[in-house]
């Protein structure tokens, strides 16, 4: 059996998804007690296998990304009231590219660096019921209208696989992103970063020429 006969299987195509966990670095400001919030990817994906050990891949992207956090309310210039619980919800298009390196033919190991771009398609802002000003307010879910349109950040990724036959595999990843630019566009709120951790799991299908 040759090698994924050749040059003629070095692309490969494929699904994948997982499950994310997110978070924000940077400033308190007005979000206090910033944590983790779970979310999901999935989407297409595409390698390049330029021999035995080096590849390049693309992915298109769903991603959801986002923080919990309690928002302090504002009066005359200070921060007063009980905060308030929150979640900040991100849903992006990102095209992660990435190069790197593998090992192992049937079951191999892979580890890869790139860069994320993205495109925000929505942003909402979740609060809990709470009293503000002596009235009392009922949760609720409103577009977050602050948040910047592009997006862009570094990731690490490190995963193995097994290969079902020449042309179709099974892969498993995890992977760390952090973004380079602030997700708020204006200083009404600190700058502030996201933080992607996820677990993947895809197959693809090599092509022929």
């Amino acid at each position: 059996m040759t090698a994924l006969s050749a040059s003629a299987q070095n692309h490969f195509i494929g699904l994948k998804g997982g499950y994310n966990r997110t978070g924000v670095s940077g400033d308190e400001g007005y979000f206090r007690n910033k944590g983790w919030k779970s979310g999901f990817s999935a989407g297409l994906s595409y390698e390049y296998r330029f021999n035995k050990r080096f590849q390049f891949g693309a992915d298109v992207l769903y991603q959801g990304r986002g923080f919990r956090s309690e928002l302090v309310f504002e009066d005359n210039r200070n921060l007063t009231g009980n905060p308030v619980a929150a979640t900040i919800h991100f849903h992006y298009l990102a095209v992660p590219l990435k190069a790197g390196i593998r090992h192992g033919y049937r079951a191999f190991g892979f580890a890869n660096i790139g860069v994320v771009p993205a495109l925000l398609a929505t942003s909402t802002l979740s609060t809990a019921a709470h009293e503000h000003n002596g009235t009392k307010l009922p949760a609720k879910t409103e577009p977050y209208d602050l948040a910047r349109v592009f997006d862009i950040g570094g990731m690490i990724e490190v995963g193995g696989g097994y290969s079902l036959s020449p042309r179709c595999g099974l892969t498993a990843s995890a992977s760390y992103q952090q973004t380079f630019t602030p997700f708020n566009t204006t200083t009404y709120f600190p700058a502030m970063t996201h933080r992607v951790i996820n677990a993947s799991v895809g197959i693809s299908y090599a092509l022929r020429k």
